[in-house]
Order: C-alpha cells, then sequence, then structure tokens
C-alpha cells in the first residue's frame, strides 16, 4: 500500500469514527428528551456520561493499537510454530532468503560502485568505452588490429587504449603463483591521470628502449610479496617464464579495471604482434 492510499485510509477511519460517536451522542440525548428532558438538560446528561469526544477518540485507537499488536504477536508465533513442523522447508526457506539477500547486495555493490560513483580517475565524465559490433551481432570486444585502426586515424577522442585481464604464473620471486594481471597501451596510466608512487608508468618510446621487458606492479603486491622494499624499481620477476623489470608501483587505491578481480601487475601491450582481426578480446576506454 502506498503512502498517501495509508493517509486517505487513515483520514476516512478518523471521519468514521468520529461520525459514529457522534451518533451513538445524539442518540442518547435524544432517548433522554424522550423520557422528558428539556434538551439542554439531555445534552448536558448526555456529554457528562460520554466525556469528552477527543478522550473517547484517544481510547479507540489505543484499542486498535492493541488489537494491531495482539494479531501480530500471535501471526509470528503461528508462523514459528509452522516452521518448527516442517525444517526442511524452514531450511529451504532460509536458504532461499540468505541467497536472494546476498545477490541482491553483491549487485547493488557493482552497480553503486560501477554506475553510481563516480570513476576513481581524471575526468572521469570523459571517459567511455568503445566496443564493436555488426548488425547480425551485440556488441563485443575489438580486435588488436582494428584498435591499431582506431588510434592511427582517430581524431574523435583525445586518447584510446586497449587492455585485457588475464593471469600469469609468476615466479622468481618466493614461492610461484598464479597472478591476475592486466596488459595494456601503453598510455593506460596517462589516460587516467593516474601517477605511481614508486618509480614509473610505462613510456612507449623509453620501454621499446630497455633491453628486458617491464612491468608495474600493484601496491597490495608491492608489500606481500616484496615486503614493501623502497628498493624495488630495477628488480626483476618472471612471468610464464619472461624475465621482467619492475619499473613502478601504483598507489594503494588505485584499480583497474573496476568490473574485474583485483590485478596484481600491469604489462604493456605489444599491439603490433597481432594480425587476427576475428579475435576480439580487447576492450578499449
Amino acid at each position: 500500500m502506498r503512502w498517501y492510499q495509508r493517509l486517505f485510509r487513515r483520514v476516512r477511519s478518523e471521519r468514521q469514527l468520529d461520525a459514529e460517536l457522534r451518533f451513538h451522542l445524539e442518540r442518547q440525548i435524544a432517548d433522554y428528551v424522550a423520557s422528558g428532558m428539556t434538551p439542554e438538560e439531555a445534552r448536558r446528561r448526555a456529554r457528562l456520561e460520554f466525556g469528552g469526544l477527543d478522550q473517547v477518540k484517544e481510547e479507540c485507537r489505543d484499542v486498535g493499537a492493541a488489537r494491531f499488536v495482539e494479531s501480530l504477536i500471535q501471526d509470528v508465533r503461528y508462523g514459528l510454530r509452522q516452521l518448527r513442523r516442517k525444517p526442511g522447508f524452514t531450511a529451504v526457506a532460509v536458504l532461499t532468503l540468505a541467497l536472494g539477500t546476498g545477490a541482491s547486495t553483491a549487485m547493488f555493490s557493482i552497480v553503486n560502485g560501477v554506475l553510481l560513483r563516480a570513476l576513481p580517475y581524471k575526468n572521469p565524465t570523459r571517459l567511455v568505452r568503445v566496443l564493436e559490433t555488426t548488425p547480425q551481432q551485440l556488441p563485443e570486444g575489438v580486435s588488436l588490429p582494428n584498435f591499431m585502426d582506431w588510434r592511427n586515424e582517430n581524431n574523435v577522442f583525445t586518447s584510446l587504449c586497449a587492455y585485457v585481464v588475464e593471469g600469469f604464473d609468476l615466479t622468481g620471486v618466493g614461492a610461484p603463483q598464479w597472478v591476475e594481471a592486466s596488459t595494456a597501451s601503453s598510455n593506460l596510466f596517462t589516460l587516467l591521470g593516474a601517477q605511481p608512487v614508486l618509480g614509473r608508468a610505462f613510456s612507449s618510446q623509453r620501454d621499446k628502449g630497455e633491453h628486458t621487458p617491464v612491468v608495474v606492479i600493484s601496491y597490495s603486491l608491492w608489500q606481500r610479496q616484496f615486503g614493501a622494499d623502497p628498493r624495488i624499481v630495477g628488480r626483476t620477476l618472471v612471468l610464464d617464464g619472461k624475465l621482467r623489470t619492475i619499473i613502478g608501483v601504483m598507489s594503494p587505491d588505485f584499480r583497474f579495471p573496476l568490473e574485474a578481480r583485483p590485478v596484481d601487475l600491469w604489462v604493456p601491450l605489444e599491439a603490433e604482434s597481432s594480425t587476427d582481426r576475428g579475435a576480439h578480446d580487447y576492450f578499449v576506454i
């Protein structure tokens, strides 16, 4: 029931109560007049017996509220008895409510974090995602050759960046482990306006001159795997058997992409190495 419906129902109930009390008062006055009293005496006598109308209304409201509470308690007790008699049904009901609540909470968290809150990057309202589509297909990812064409012929966007989330085997630092990583264009951090707390971010010209491929690691991986070593820049690690040099550590509040599990590191994308226009594996911002 909507709030204005409840309001109108309450107003109607008050009017009905007032009309009923006045009817009984006038009925009592008429009975006294019929017994020989003057109208003035009959009205005074009836009012003394009834008391103040406002007081009588309040007593009626209290009775109604008490009945409501009593009825509510009875309903709750009945429901608990029924649940106790059928433990199987109770377990299914509780599990359904728990799953429904958990799913709703998770969905709201995603919507709130991705859609309602502003993106935690520089100029968040100017960031867009670019997808490929055809008349026969829904929007999907982008192939690297198409991305390269867009980037080379772009005259609409300030900058274009391609990325994908994938996993690597991390070795060379403690026990081997599987890490989530984002392979992205070298302009990723510049486009997002993000700066590392240590070292530097990718630089297409500078990274090409490096003898060893580079990697930027997350703040959590720096603390967890390297003990927050302040001399981390320049150290190496091995990803899928490939040696990489750590050039930077991102700030603790930086996360990209937002819709994926938090990634531990970012490696520069070598877009020129792919010629497959049928592999729509990448996202573009």
